[in-house]
């Protein structure tokens, strides 16, 4: 399918108007979508860039009427969207804004507002599993024979397994999203690979305890730690001969010396790699403590410029 097109509302009482990159009633095969939004002048003539290879999953709904105030002049900074009960907040600049919303299996009831212009807009978006791929990605968090699972991290961040987790549970979803959204870009419709989920349709990311201690570990290279977690992941009850493994290792960590030299600091840390090939994707962790773990939290951390202390922590910002 493919969501080119650009959704307006059919009946607008001002000069302005909300308009999203997918339809009232769109289907997607991906549960986190992104939605770009434009705040445009009102127009009876709009244009819909051409779609290919759409699913029709019965008739489309009538779509919801915009009531505004006449504030032609008026700009909006932030837009809301609202979904099961919650409300993230996204900033809007030059009047786009574009946003991110955990969808549920089957249909899903959105509103998007933009409070300074009286704006609103209501959609239906429904997610489907796809349900004939047989082929999908396992998560895996891999730990050391003696480790807890923590991670890399400034003294008041959590940097405990189960927030290892939480992270990359959400993060691979953003990865299965902008799959989609590039694929669609060059033409091939929103394609993307399958993550393992359970029943509830959670996304699954597996502990794996390795034999390799610590202190082996940040001994080896980046081809040494491939070479041993393949064997280990491919020797273990977790293989499938359908499943890619997306790997993180816990036990990077960033040792520096008392006198950094900016361009060595790659050569500081340990156990911290990013290699792929055949069954396994393999990556490090040094700079986990900066992802997002919902939601709510991609605006902060997209947009933190707070300069990392590279006394402490791995800065991998290339800047």
């Amino acid at each position: 399918m493919a969501m080119n097109h650009f959704e307006v509302s059919t009946t607008v009482e001002a000069d302005k108007q909300i308009v999203l990159n997918c339809r009232h009633g769109e289907a997607v095969r991906h549960a986190l979508v992104l939605l770009e939004g434009e705040i445009k002048p009102f127009t009876n003539e709009i244009s819909c860039e051409g779609s290919t290879n759409e699913i029709n999953l019965g008739p489309t709904q009538e779509d919801t009427t915009l009531k505004v105030q006449n504030l032609s002049n008026s700009k909006a900074t932030e837009a809301f969207i609202y979904h099961k009960g919650q409300c993230h907040r996204w900033p809007v600049v030059k009047n786009r804004f574009k946003a991110f919303v955990k969808l549920d299996k089957g249909t899903n009831l959105l509103k998007v507002q933009c409070h300074e212009l009286n704006l609103e807009k209501e959609l239906s978006i429904s997610y489907e599993k796809q349900e004939s791929q047989q082929r999908y990605v396992r998560v895996v968090y891999i730990k050391c024979s003696e480790s807890d699972g923590s991670f890399d991290a400034p003294d008041d961040v959590n940097n405990s397994l189960d927030m290892a987790l939480e992270k990359l549970r959400f993060n691979v979803l953003l990865l299965q999203t902008f799959m989609a959204e590039e694929m669609n870009k060059h033409g091939f419709g929103y394609q993307t690979f399958e993550l393992e989920q359970n029943e509830n349709g959670e996304i699954l990311a597996h502990v794996f305890t390795s034999e390799l201690t610590t202190e082996k570990a940040h001994e080896m290279n980046g081809d040494q730690l491939y070479s041993w977690f393949h064997k280990e992941l491919t020797s273990s009850s977790l293989n499938d001969k359908n499943c890619k493994f997306l790997a993180f290792m816990s036990c990077s960590h960033y040792d520096p010396p008392d006198e950094i030299n900016p361009k060595d600091i790659p050569r500081y840390v340990k156990a911290h790699t990013a290699l792929g090939g055949g069954q396994l994707g393999l990556f490090g962790t040094a700079g986990l403590h900066t992802w997002a773990g919902e939601v709510g939290e991609l605006v902060k951390c997209f947009t933190d410029s707070k300069e990392i202390d590279k006394k402490r922590l791995f800065d991998d910002s290339a800047g």
